[in-house]
């Protein structure tokens, strides 16, 4: 049996074992719940357009039997310095300044010590930021992804929110991290209530605590990988009986 993951980057980063990964964890759970071996194939989930299309193609070439999908929050409410200069015109070796910034908070070494996280805040405030994706568009395009599992009626599928997370800089840049990611959050809610698809919707103090976090203050440690667990399992166990009751296979 697969499960098909529209996953985050903490399913595959830093050195933890597969089993101490939520998707593992999960997986355990529900071939507890069906009495079936169950295997996880994970694909990226950030909301873009072509998100769609390419869970079509997934569904069509490996056949999943359960699909669920852990909407991400870093691509709506991260506010990424490097980003900013990117599309910034004007500033002398913006594109240099923007990859060097990516390529350190993509390595641990950099990423996790005091220095970078406090060189980090600072610049947030100061050289400003940018937004990968809006909230809007993230949930029309997961829409769109949805829809396309929704076609193949035989496959269920269970939706996790975006998580709240730590966020560098001032205070305002906090707001206005956690104002997007909770628009993206209800647009979601609304969708799956709307589509009738088992959805966990994450408020503002379901952050992990700091105890949880690597030292990028971005990914998670074996004990959040445990927490997220319980509630990933759970709405993936939902769908599975919603679909064996719409079936009658129980």
């Amino acid at each position: 049996m697969l499960i098909l993951r529209l996953g985050l980057s903490d399913d595959i980063h830093g050195d933890l074992l597969e089993a101490q990964r939520s998707w593992n964890i999960s997986q355990e759970a529900l071939a507890r719940e069906t009495g079936s071996e169950w295997r996880t194939r994970i694909i990226d989930s950030r909301p873009t357009k072509r998100l769609a299309t390419r869970v079509e193609a997934e569904i069509v070439e490996h056949e999943p039997d359960l699909v669920f999908v852990a909407c991400p929050t870093f691509w709506v409410s991260y506010p990424s310095v490097p980003l900013r200069l990117r599309r910034s015109n004007g500033i002398p070796f913006r594109r240099k300044l923007s990859s060097a910034g990516m390529w350190l908070s993509a390595r641990p070494r950099h990423a996790g010590t005091p220095a970078f996280h406090k060189a980090r805040s600072l610049m947030t405030g100061g050289v400003g930021h940018a937004f990968f994706e809006e909230p809007e568009e993230a949930a029309a395009n997961t829409e769109e992804a949805l829809r396309a599992v929704l076609r193949h009626e035989h496959i269920p599928v269970a939706v996790r929110g975006p998580l709240p997370f730590a966020i560098p800089g001032p205070q305002g840049v906090r707001e206005e991290s956690e104002r997007r990611r909770a628009t993206f959050n209800a647009a979601l809610e609304e969708l799956c209530a709307r589509l009738h698809i088992p959805y966990i919707s994450y408020g503002p103090d379901d952050r992990h605590p700091p105890e949880e976090l690597l030292g990028d203050r971005i990914h998670v440690t074996a004990e959040g990988h445990a927490r997220r667990a319980i509630t990933e399992s759970d709405v993936m166990i939902r769908a599975w009986r919603a679909r064996a009751e719409r079936s009658g296979d129980q």
